[in-house]
């Protein structure tokens, strides 16, 4: 069976909308959040070899080739350079992982047009994110061998438990044992709960 630990990440308001994946900035969420990623890291150390890491907003272009799937990465850690995500996404690959392309481009899009329309329809935006986390769900259920072992760095809006674990019955789904406090500050400051918290 593949086992997918997932990763809560949380973005500020002004973010949500946005693809930039700078830290979460304010009352004492970067320290946090940089003390998060510190448990994260040393967590992952001793949960075995990981095969796979997936973050969403990490565009798969794949069908279009190679050239342009490789400017995709070079464009998703620009425009979240310092983020402590990358770091951990960097590392992961240093040790043998494969950063894998997790989004559907239209899904992801066709989203962001909505949330970013000043004050879109609540129904259609909740509709445009199910789409989205149906493209996450289908490329790590495609992706993620049945003894292989993969992270998935995801925002706090998404709902993808129940859904990758239906679909795909032989993937089992980690939660983090350390995260209650961070999940806890972060969800004040942005208004979101992940999934399972």
């Amino acid at each position: 069976m593949g086992r997918l630990i997932l990763v809560p990440i949380f973005h500020s308001p002004s973010e949500k909308t946005v693809r930039s994946r700078r830290a979460v900035k304010g009352a004492g969420l970067s320290a946090l959040s940089s003390e998060y990623f510190r448990e994260l890291g040393e967590y992952l150390e001793s949960a075995g070899q990981i095969s796979k890491v997936y973050c969403d907003s990490y565009l798969d272009f794949s069908e279009l080739g190679e050239a342009t799937q490789r400017r995709e990465r070079t464009s998703f850690f620009r425009e979240s350079e310092g983020a402590p995500a990358n770091s951990l996404i960097l590392s992961l690959e240093k040790n043998g992982a494969e950063f894998i392309p997790t989004e559907d481009p239209s899904a992801f899009f066709d989203y962001s047009e909505l949330a970013s329309s000043g004050n879109p329809d609540s129904s259609l935006l909740s509709d445009a994110l199910y789409y989205r986390d149906l493209g996450i769900i289908e490329r790590v259920g495609r992706t993620l061998g049945e003894k292989e072992t993969g992270v998935l760095l995801i925002g706090a809006i998404h709902k993808i438990r129940a859904p990758l674990t239906d679909k795909f019955p032989g993937i089992s789904i980690v939660k983090l044992p350390f995260s209650r406090e961070y999940v806890r500050k972060s969800a004040e400051y942005t208004g979101f709960l992940p999934e399972g918290y």
